[in-house]
């Protein structure tokens, strides 16, 4: 995305139509993003960008003419900030995933693949995404683990290696800034953020449930947007402090219809309003759609398409300060372009990427290849330790115990409450009891050896039988479990370090259903409709077993999380989140 100067004197030329493009868009109807007006327009294109807006643009017989006759053509969608690791898909398949609902470009810190992978990771992926008819906008992690207290990872982020990456040309930015990095002043997240101002890189907040004090220390830090609103209350205050603020709406929270009265009611202009998925899954994505959907949302709820349209791709990029390149259909920008039969309830004909027609009609024309993989990013379970029963064993003097139990739910998987249930002590151990829905929750540190186990219980799993565990769980992605009884843990764990990473699920000590992800043990290469088939079969058969959530193996990966309250579980153990302190699963 840096322009050479041949290539950069070639486009002048094009533009002076001096020369010819390779490719004419011709007779279609542009979305205009600056004037919000439907204007008959033809669009030239060269080498991924585009050269010309208007009429009369010079052809030759070399030039591409694609007819658009009845059609309209809006800005490719902006994804503002999403883990797109969590879909388990490789950067390639990803792109595959979502090109064809009209995502072209996406903000992401990557922050799954730096743990497992550190920078090499890092470098992987951009090179691999440049490959391809994507684009990828990445935000260097304000400092990793981001658990309080810090879990274990197998790379660290702090300000020495921030710096030598902020001042790469391929990041954009300082990405999900936790408001406690912010309040407890943490040096190294202090230092990084005042190297970013220097080099004009903008900051990226993460500000769940953030009260008024919060909202103003990360607004003089610098903050420049936020993606993590719970309430439009919430959200109000921080974009009447100056923030951008993104609307989101993931697989796992649905946000869109409560948060969009920050415009409706609150009155935020739209210009300060993005769109954003956070977290999404292929088999979500191939059923709704991506933020395709959340635009057809939002004109549903009220909102006039030319705004929806907007929100999906020049707001977002003029928050992220990308809107050189990205985020609309004028000169000097990438060609990322859908090509739409119907304005209003976002009926996508086609979708090109950098140029590139990738699909028509549903389908796709571009063949997507995944590249050779080299050792590092398919063996990072060296060091992990196997468990056994005695790892998941928690202690309690006397002959009954309380014992606080995290509890999930669908409404908000993120938020966790406690519950506490009184029990009887056998041998003075605590054991789980499916028949209360009290289940034991192991966090199992795979990075370095340290041979820690996190041990707690859960509620609202509601399973009765068996065990399931996975070695994608954000923010540390050591291997996460929960389970019925001790003997299906030790083999859900087991089979996924024995295995170099994966999901898996267990059934009287029998696998009975597994996922490979060999690449850092986080994702893989899979055709994205065969990862929705086994998505949609973890959650079936998970509902046989008892469970009442919609995904129980997908709620169970956010354990580990300890960014947003009450508790959450680690490899160190269970997570305070509001006193950011380990605390005993068993009470005084």
């Amino acid at each position: 995305m840096i322009l050479e100067q041949n290539l950069l004197e070639e486009l002048i030329s094009i533009s002076l139509g001096e020369k010819a493009p390779e490719i004419v868009i011709k007779n279609g109807t542009v979305f205009n993003v600056f004037t919000k007006k439907l204007e008959k327009v033809d669009v030239g294109i060269h080498k991924g960008y585009i050269t010309s807006y208007g009429d009369s643009i010079k052809v030759n017989q070399n030039t591409r003419i694609i007819d658009a006759n009845g059609l309209i053509l809006v800005p490719g969608f902006i994804d503002g900030h999403i883990h797109y690791e969590v879909t388990k898909l490789s950067i390639t398949m990803f792109a595959k995933l979502v090109l064809k609902y009209g995502t072209t470009a996406i903000i992401s810190g990557l922050d799954e693949t730096y743990s497992v992978l550190g920078k090499r990771g890092i470098e992987e992926t951009i090179n691999e995404v440049n490959s391809i008819p994507f684009t990828l906008f990445w935000g260097v992690p304000s400092k990793l683990p981001y658990t309080i207290p810090s879990s274990t990872l197998a790379y660290e982020l702090g300000y020495d290696q921030a710096s030598e990456l902020l001042n790469k040309n391929y990041s954009w930015g300082i990405w999900e800034t936790v408001a406690e990095f912010i309040t407890n002043k943490d040096t190294d997240v202090m230092r990084s953020i005042i190297l970013a101002n220097n080099l004009h890189k903008p900051i990226f907040g993460c500000l769940p449930l953030a009260n008024n004090s919060k909202i103003n220390a990360a607004c003089l830090a610098g903050v420049r947007l936020d993606h993590e609103s719970y309430s439009p209350e919430e959200m109000y205050e921080k974009a009447r402090r100056g923030m951008y603020v993104m609307i989101r709406e993931s697989s796992v929270t649905h946000f869109l219809k409560k948060n969009i009265a920050i415009i409706k009611e609150f009155g935020i202009p739209t210009d300060r309003v993005g769109f954003c998925t956070d977290d999404v899954y292929a088999k979500d994505v191939i059923v709704h759609g991506h933020i395709d959907k959340v635009v057809r949302m939002a004109i549903e709820e009220g909102i006039a398409p030319e705004d929806a349209y907007r929100m999906a791709s020049y707001n977002v990029s003029n928050m992220y300060m990308i809107d050189s390149i990205v985020g609309s259909i004028s000169p000097g920008k990438l060609a990322n372009i859908i090509f739409l039969e119907d304005f209003t309830k976002v009926k996508i004909k086609g979708v090109m990427s950098k140029g590139i027609l990738v699909s028509w009609n549903g389908n796709y024309i571009y063949k997507f290849n995944p590249p050779t993989r080299p050792e590092f990013m398919l063996t990072t379970f060296k060091n992990a330790r196997k468990i056994s029963e005695n790892d998941i064993t928690v202690k309690a003097k006397g002959e009954k115990a309380k014992v606080l139990a995290i509890e999930v739910n669908d409404e908000n998987p993120f938020r966790r409450k406690g519950k506490i249930f009184e029990v009887k002590t056998v041998s003075g151990e605590v054991l789980a009891d499916p028949e209360k829905d009290l289940l034991y929750a192991v966090v199992v540190e795979r990075h370095k050896g340290t041979g820690k186990v996190g041990t707690a219980f859960v509620t609202g799993f509601g399973l009765k039988e068996g065990a399931m565990a996975s070695s994608s769980a954000p923010d540390d992605n050591n291997i996460v479990s929960v389970g019925t009884n001790k003997a299906d843990i030790v083999k859900a764990v087991n089979y996924i370090i024995e295995n170099n990473g994966g999901m898996s699920l267990v059934k009287n000590g029998e696998i009975i259903l597994s996922l490979p992800l060999p690449i850092g043990g986080i994702i893989s290469d899979q055709e994205p409709e065969k990862m929705a088939e086994i998505e949609n079969k973890f959650d079936k058969i998970t509902k046989e077993m008892g469970s009442k959530l919609s995904s129980a193996i997908s709620t169970m990966t956010f354990l580990p999380i300890t960014a947003i309250p009450d508790y959450a579980l680690t490899d160190k153990g269970l997570v305070d989140c509001i006193k950011l302190k380990i605390i005993s699963p068993v009470l005084a």
